[in-house]
């Protein structure tokens, strides 16, 4: 989670909607709530800022992903995998997911 480092900020899901996409239940992030809205540097006051820090909203998506994968059982793992794979080949995803989805990917296997 960004802002771990910070105990007294509960976790929050930001919700991933880059450039217009329409929300994924799938596409979330933990972000503590002071790297999420209460500073200079959340994502939701200055967006450019965080991204200069911690990268973009996708490619924190698969570092995250990557990580905990192997704690899903089998049947949650291909769901989620299949949720981003069809979004993938869909046309509708941004140049970031692609970018991200192809270098993140590698990680996760079912």
């Amino acid at each position: 989670m960004v802002g771990a480092q910070r105990p007294k900020h509960d976790a929050e899901i930001h919700h991933i909607n880059a450039n217009g996409m329409k929300r994924k239940e799938w596409a979330i992030i933990p972000l503590c709530s002071y790297h999420h809205r209460h500073n200079d540097e959340a994502i939701h006051g200055k967006k450019e800022q965080f991204r200069k820090i911690f990268g973009h909203e996708w490619t924190l998506f698969f570092k995250i992903l990557n990580k905990v994968i192997g704690n899903l059982k089998p049947k949650h793992q291909a769901e989620i995998i299949g949720k981003i794979d069809a979004y993938a080949i869909s046309g509708h995803a941004s140049k970031q997911f692609m970018e991200a989805y192809e270098k993140g990917r590698v990680g996760v296997q079912v």
